[in-house]
Formats: structure tokens, sequence, C-alpha cells
């Protein structure tokens, strides 16, 4: 059965931006794409259908989660460990990159927990340079062995 082509629906298009809908060229070249949004500037959002979407911001892009959470249908205050934004990969990776920044974690506390069967559930830090952890009261390490290696020398002091 062939896919009967549907001209493109397109909401607007001026100097500020386009929205279209559907189908972006005829059924031969048709690559999935069904939502293409542009604004001037440089931000596009492109949604396929195979379940794909690209969301391009040239600049900064903020979020601003969880200013007012409530609980329940009575709207009262929400317990003090709410989730204001959860990021779930059903399958695959999640992959956060800064080529030419950083990476930055701050929070009260922070869980990094691994589950998997034997040899996996590891956590790895690699860095080429310094690997520096500082504990206000106590550093725990805690494994069935540890191994410590030194190229030059290994210095533990009380």
């Amino acid at each position: 059965m062939s896919k009967v082509f549907q001209p493109a629906h397109r909401v607007t298009e001026n100097p500020h931006g386009a929205m279209v809908y559907g189908p972006l060229g005829t059924e031969e070249n048709d690559d999935g794409t069904r939502y293409v949004q542009t604004v001037k500037g440089g931000h596009t959002i492109i949604v396929n259908e195979n379940g794909n979407k690209l969301d391009h911001t040239p600049g900064t892009h903020n979020e601003l989660c969880g200013t007012n959470l409530v609980k329940g249908t009575n709207n009262t205050d929400a317990p003090k460990e709410s989730v204001a934004k959860a990021i779930v990969a059903r399958h695959g990776d999640i992959v956060m990159v800064a080529e030419q920044g950083n990476i930055k974690l701050k929070a009260k506390n922070i869980w990094i927990e691994t589950h998997d069967t034997s040899p996996g559930g590891n956590f790895l830090v690699n860095a080429n340079g310094h690997i520096a952890m500082t504990a206000g009261q106590k550093a725990t390490f805690g494994a069935a062995k540890i191994c410590m290696i030194g190229a030059e020398n290994i210095a533990l002091t009380a």
C-alpha cells in the first residue's frame, strides 16, 4: 500500500520564524520529519515521526523547575525531597558533553548509584589531571579489595 503524500501544513512563516507540520518534501524524499519550528536567531526544533527530536539553541538554555511544588488533591506543601525534574532514558545512554566548558553538579547531597549484574555496576572516574576529594568530616572507602597504585609514590598522612 503506497503512502498518500499530503503537503505540509504551514502554520506561519514571517521574518521572525516559521512553523510547519507534515512531510517537508515529496513522498520519495520523505525523511519522516513531521514538525519544524524555526525562530530568528537560530533556534530550531525538529520532530520526526520515528520519535526523534532535535532542539537546537545557539545560546544559553535555562530551565527553572520546582518553584511551587505541591502534592495531592488538596494542593498541600510538597515534601522536602520532591522531584522537580526527572530525566529518564528507558533504553540507551544519557550523555552530557561540555566540549569547551565544565559540568557542575551542586546540591545539598548528590547520590550516584549503579546496579547491574557482575561484572557491571561500576562507577569509573578518569582524569588526565588531578582527582581531588575532600570531606569536612569523614571519607570512607570500602571494598572487598582496595588497590592503590602510584607511579612515583604513595603518601598517607594522619
